[in-house]
């Protein structure tokens, strides 16, 4: 049989898939800022060094522009330039005979070398163009051209190996980019240079280029924020994506635990219902057997009562194992309500009227220091049932409830209604199968009591289950079998603490009220008549010692028995008193023969004849087996002589 999971459980699972999907949902979320970050950084990097780089380019064009007029400059063997208070003839050039010409009008010239010619343009632009450069060196000629600290420092790579130096500096509180990139000796720079020990090759200075990193952070800064936006709203597209897809994971895990918590419902009312059906099978199973025994019982001790003289010493036994017999009878009468197949005399009942002809009852099964109210609603439609079982139904709940209030002061209230019950309401019934909605009357029995856990509820209709110290726990399993059989509705609404609401619901007939059903059973049982029966009747049973105690109980009765075995036993014993037997005791579960053919055989011999059929289980599923037959009585096992005779004078029909 299948295990199902419980509703605590699956609403700890539950709550553990969304947990571990909320944390899955969290990871990716992370992880996808992770990586919007990663990108960020990349990208940030990748804009910078192309900004970097377009820095150093400028720097790497200033020197290129700066080599190649001195280059030309130094090709040329110098140029000649007026001389001016800016540009004084160059000390450095003295030693060449040629450095100062004139002109045949007579103006004064003097050559300017490619060095002299760039310091005298970096001087003029200065930083006019967001660049500023100068000539330096470890070794220089002219003094100012000397090499600072990192210039030093730069200009030793440089002669270690390195094609150029660059670095970021704050210089007179702005940031700076410095570039330099090394001078190589050529043989025009000997002019100059060739005292100071250079040769052709060597490395005998530099172009330090400084340019201002405002207008490329600035660059950089436009870049960045444009493309953070960009990354922000992708970041933010994501997260979103992230978060639909967890509340429709959520939604699919919740669709997927409602499904299962609608399978482990099913689940648990097929166990339910396996464990009706298995105890509903061996009650009826058990019932003809224990019943025939009980019928045994039940009327040998009834005839020996009647044969003992009343100062008879016997006498008490015998009125007590008849006691003890009535109570296993009751016991079995409670098991086979339990799995829906009881003795029920089915009529058009007043719930009404049931709780006030029962009302002293009931009281007597409250405590004293319980409170008991009735609220009874007027005019209720009639149900159809049993009034006997029925009145079981309130009295089990009854004295449920004032159990629950115990000693301490408390109230028990038991009321009335009808109305129309829709599916929500009846999805809340305990019981398995469900009635169509419609119109119901119900009977309702409140407590203010202890209240119940839902495990308690959970077996409170279950066999033999008790929280007393004494009983034996079949009443509300036989209320629950009880309200099945009458296609009824059995609710609970209970919690620690709080007391308990117990409401049970049957279908209404519909167009007629109690006081009408009063007035045509009071006419049913005026034109009610009975058929006096003649002088031998048949018993047929299996059972040698029903068979035999039946007999007893006819001849007791005062008609003379005849008895059969089985039904072709039967059907011979018919036929050879053809005309004699009028009244044939038929027990329902005669195994040689199928009651039904059985009965239809019979009337073909005698189709006047009448017959009782006896049973251990529902009189109501007897008689929907039997429908159809004219003259057809019921009677229940276990019966006593009172029962028998009954029947047998009256032709009573059950």
């Amino acid at each position: 049989m299948k295990k199902f999971v419980p509703r605590c459980e699956h609403r700890e699972s539950l709550e553990c898939s969304l947990a571990k999907a909320g944390r899955l949902f969290l990871f990716i979320g992370a992880v996808w800022t992770f990586l919007m970050m990663i990108l960020g950084i990349w990208h940030y990097n990748r804009v910078s060094s192309e900004v970097l780089n377009q820095a150093i380019k400028e720097a790497q064009t200033a020197f290129a522009k700066d080599a190649a007029f001195r280059k030309w400059v130094n090709n040329h063997g110098g140029v000649y330039g007026p001389v001016t208070e800016q540009n004084p003839p160059n000390p450095y050039l003295k030693h060449m005979p040629e450095r100062d010409i004139r002109t045949p009008l007579g103006k004064k010239l003097t050559l300017i070398s490619g060095a002299y010619m760039t310091r005298q343009v970096y001087e003029l632009l200065g930083t006019r163009y967001g660049a500023s450069a100068r000539m330096t060196s470890l070794n220089p000629l002219r003094p100012e051209n000397k090499a600072d600290e990192w210039e030093r420092s730069a200009l030793m790579e440089i002669a270690a190996g390195k094609n150029s130096v660059r670095v970021f500096q704050k210089v007179d509180g702005v940031k700076k980019l410095r570039y330099i990139q090394g001078l190589v000796t050529e043989k025009s720079c000997l002019h100059c240079h060739a005292n100071q020990g250079h040769v052709e090759g060597d490395i005998r200075g530099g172009v330090s280029i400084s340019i201002e990193w405002d207008h490329y952070n600035n660059l950089l800064l436009k870049h960045i924020k444009a493309d953070s936006a960009a990354f922000f709203c992708v970041w933010l597209l994501g997260l979103a994506g992230i978060f639909m897809a967890a509340r429709h994971t959520k939604k699919y895990i919740h669709g997927i635990h409602e499904i299962e918590e609608e399978k482990n419902e099913m689940d648990r009312r097929l166990l339910h219902a396996q464990k009706l059906e298995s105890l509903g099978v061996m009650a009826s199973g058990i019932a003809h057997d224990f019943n025939n025994i009980l019928t045994t019982i039940m009327g040998n001790l009834v005839l020996a009562r009647k044969k003992l003289p009343a100062d008879s010493p016997l006498l008490h036994n015998v009125v007590n194992a008849m006691k003890g017999a009535k109570s296993a009878s009751e016991l079995t009468r409670q098991m086979l309500a339990y799995s829906g197949k009881g003795h029920f005399r089915i009529e058009k009942v007043d719930l009404n009227s049931v709780v006030q002809d029962n009302f002293d009852i009931l009281k007597t099964s409250i405590p004293k220091g319980v409170t008991f109210h009735l609220d009874i609603a007027p005019d209720l439609p009639v149900v159809e049932g049993d009034r006997g079982q029925i009145q079981q139904i309130i009295l089990n709940l009854i004295t449920n409830a004032s159990e629950a209030v115990g000693n301490s002061a408390g109230s028990v209230t038991i009321s009335t209604g009808a109305g129309y019950l829709g599916n929500d309401e009846i999805e809340k019934s305990r019981l398995n199968k469900k009635p169509e909605p419609g119109q119901f009357v119900w009977i309702k029995v409140s407590d203010t009591g202890c209240g119940m856990d839902e495990v308690t509820q959970e077996k409170l209709f279950d066999p033999f289950f008790t929280t007393k110290f004494t009983g034996r726990g079949l009443g509300m399993s036989a209320v629950l079998g009880i309200v099945k059989s009458h296609g009824g509705v059995i609710t609970v609404d209970s919690a620690p603490g709080a007391g308990t609401v117990m409401r049970v619901l049957f279908p209404a007939l519909k167009q007629e009220t109690a006081a009408e059903t009063g007035k045509e059973q009071k006419r049913s049982k005026a034109v009610e008549k009975t058929d006096s029966l003649r002088n031998k009747i048949l018993i047929v049973d299996n059972e040698d010692i029903v068979r035999t105690v039946c007999v007893d109980i006819v001849n007791h009765c005062g008609f003379v028995a005849l008895s059969a075995a089985d039904g072709v036993e039967a059907l011979r014993s018919l036929k050879m008193n053809q005309g004699l037997i009028n009244c044939v005791i038929l027990d329902a579960a005669i195994p040689s023969m199928n009651g039904v053919e059985l009965i239809e055989k019979l009337r073909e011999i005698d189709p006047d004849i009448k017959i009782i059929v006896s049973i251990g289980f529902n009189v109501q599923n007897a008689s929907r087996r039997f429908a159809g037959f004219r003259n057809l009585y019921f009677i229940q096992k276990p019966f006593t002589t009172e029962n028998l005779s009954q029947v047998l004078q009256e032709g009573r029909k059950l």
